[in-house]
């Protein structure tokens, strides 16, 4: 027998998931939605009323500081940025946690690292480019290992252009 939805047991769900993580208001929102669609499968009543429910748990958590949508996007450029993402998954990703366009473009704006130097510290962690354990020692093998690298770093967010910037050092394939 599932437990009873009710406003209190939301802001019990709610005070325990951000104790674990740093969450924004749609993002905490995303969440309380996914519970009650797992209560709904275990055949729990969801009340007609749980929409708002959920609103004054998230004003609450607001009010308290438990929510700050703009700290949350600070620390997740911070962090982002520390891990080479580009500049273009950083704003996808703030933007699916509910982040306006316009906070992102003035974090974005205010981080002293460009594209290209985030594209470098994303071939250092993952150890690709000049930054390879085991560098190639053909020109063939050379030539495929920088297109894999191109690859990867299209896949990561960057452009043609910064990829081939964050590419070309002293130590790298040029």
């Amino acid at each position: 027998m599932p437990k009873q939805i009710t406003e209190k047991r939301l802001y019990n769900i709610t005070l325990f998931y951000l104790s674990k993580y740093e969450a924004s208001a749609e993002k905490v929102r995303q969440m309380l939605k996914r519970r009650l669609d797992k209560a709904v499968l275990a055949g729990a009543e969801i009340p007609a009323e749980s929409d708002a429910w959920i609103q004054n748990v998230i004003t609450k958590m607001e009010s308290l500081g438990y929510i700050n949508d703009k700290r949350f996007a600070e620390n997740q450029v911070r962090i982002l940025t520390r891990q080479g993402k580009s500049a273009k998954f950083i704003t996808g990703k703030l933007l699916q946690a509910g982040i306006s366009a316009e906070v992102i473009r003035t974090l974005l704006d205010e981080t002293e690292q460009s594209d290209t130097e985030r594209a470098r510290a994303w071939l250092k962690h993952h150890r690709r480019g000049p930054y390879r354990t085991n560098p190639p020692q053909t020109s063939e093998e050379l030539r495929l290992i920088y297109q894999k690298d191109l690859s990867a770093l299209a896949r990561a967010g960057f452009s043609y252009q910064t990829a081939t910037e964050a590419l070309q050092n002293e130590d790298s394939f040029s």
